[in-house]
């Protein structure tokens, strides 16, 4: 028995001193973050994988098949990623839908056009801007409250010359309905409009009663909602154009008690 005691403890101690080994890595001390832009603003997006980041090992060398490192952006355009010092390589994360709604315009491009790789060293905190083209621009959005509805007045602008990322005809254009902030591919409540042709105004109307009695927003009493216009592309069944979050405030509360 003491035999068997002797060995457990030596067990435990041997455990113990191999966690405190693991423990002692440093941690990541180094940020990496930019910004999409356009024409010198910050470009709305919604929030998704943007970029796939590899770090080479000390003998310079990144194995085929290594594990990447994934980095997500925000609605607002901003990413950001604790890491360590290194040598990195960054490509555009390509199923995320992001890579095909718009023109990288300072991305390294190989000999077809294409978006390629980038290379960097990181030996302390970094900024890193992307500028990129949207396929298309909503422009003049606003949103307002009439009449039990949510009303939004908007235009599309199209600006690219390429013939392929058509706005889709089933879906086109929708405005989202969330009362939070946070307005995106996951948002339930959206309110579709068809038929729409660029550089005309546009005007897609949405009844309250929808936002006050669906069963996604759980005793939703506010007087307020965020609204948000999304352009869906024949590119991209999974990605949109989006224009930024708009808040409607002052919902008459005779409106709520009536629709809710």
């Amino acid at each position: 028995m003491k035999t068997l005691k002797y060995f457990l403890t030596l067990a435990l101690i041997m455990f113990l001193l191999n966690a405190c080994e693991y423990d002692n890595y440093d941690e990541p001390n180094v940020t990496l973050s930019g910004q999409l832009k356009y024409d010198g603003e910050n470009l709305n997006t919604r929030q998704n994988v943007l970029l796939k980041l590899y770090q080479y090992r000390e003998d310079g060398y990144v194995a085929a098949g290594a594990r990447s490192l994934d980095v997500r952006v925000d609605q607002e355009g901003k990413y950001s990623a604790l890491l360590y010092p290194g040598r990195y390589k960054m490509v555009i994360y390509a199923d995320g839908g992001i890579n095909y709604i718009y023109d990288w315009l300072d991305f390294p491009k190989n000999s077809e056009g294409k978006n390629d790789t980038l290379y960097f060293d990181l030996n302390g905190s970094k900024t890193l801007d992307f500028n990129v083209r949207p396929y298309y621009k909503i422009n003049d959005f606003k949103a307002f409250y009439r009449n039990d509805s949510i009303i939004s007045n908007f235009s599309i602008e199209r600006l690219t010359d390429i013939e392929t990322p058509s706005i889709v005809g089933f879906r086109q254009v929708s405005m989202r309905l969330s009362p939070t902030m946070h307005v995106n591919n996951d948002t339930p409540l959206s309110f579709t409009k068809t038929g729409v042709t660029v550089n005309t105004p546009i005007e897609i109307k949405g009844s309250l009663k929808d936002y006050y009695s669906n069963t996604y927003y759980k005793n939703n009493f506010r007087d307020y909602v965020y609204v948000r216009i999304a352009v869906s592309l024949r590119v991209s069944g999974q990605e949109y154009i989006y224009s930024n979050v708009v808040q409607v405030k002052g919902i008459p509360q005779e409106t709520i008690n009536k629709l809710k």
